[in-house]
């Protein structure tokens, strides 16, 4: 008995030291010689209430199982914000593989970049960038019945040509203070 009860917490402790983070994904974009498209079309931010403090991480996964290499480049489209909600909303985009931060800062400032870069996939390769909204945990009743939302347009550029997804990135919903 005592024995079992060593060798089960050993093989506990063993797992326990092993075990890697797990990254649920909650969008995945298949990209092979034909094209890139998303697995699905529903947006990846929920549209129901936000509130002071709140804090959403959406993940996006990116197969390339094409031949060439992939540059990965991405930008808000179709921005719409009331109330200034998007300056007190703030957006990060972290790269997966090596926890990278590769962009920071309010919603409304990437409303108003350029391209943004996410890097390059090799053939045969994937990787997961995790976008984060967090609304500031001072904002007072002034943001309640706002809303804001935009599409997120993702470029795909390799080989001979280069291409564009649209996915939806829904923030639209009142915020409850």
């Amino acid at each position: 008995m005592t024995k079992r009860l060593l060798i089960f917490s050993f093989l506990g402790v063993f797992f326990l030291v092993l075990a890697k983070n797990v990254l649920a994904v909650d969008l995945t974009v298949n990209c092979s010689d034909s094209g890139c498209s998303p697995a699905t079309t529903s947006s990846i931010f929920p549209s129901d209430f936000w509130y002071p403090g709140r804090s959403v991480s959406r993940s996006i996964q990116i197969n390339n199982t094409g031949a060439n290499g992939l540059t990965i480049s991405n930008q808000s489209q179709n921005p719409n914000s009331s109330g200034n909600l998007d300056q007190i909303i703030q957006l990060s985009i972290l790269r997966a593989s090596d926890s990278y931060v590769i962009w920071a800062g309010s919603l409304h400032d990437f409303y108003g970049s350029a391209w943004v870069s996410l890097g390059s996939l090799g053939s045969g390769n994937n990787d997961s960038f995790v976008y984060t909204m967090t609304m500031n945990s001072t904002a007072g009743d002034d943001y309640q019945s706002k809303s804001t939302a935009y599409d997120l347009l993702m470029t795909f550029t390799g080989g001979s040509s280069s291409e564009g997804v649209v996915l939806g990135a829904s923030t639209d919903g009142g915020v409850n203070c």
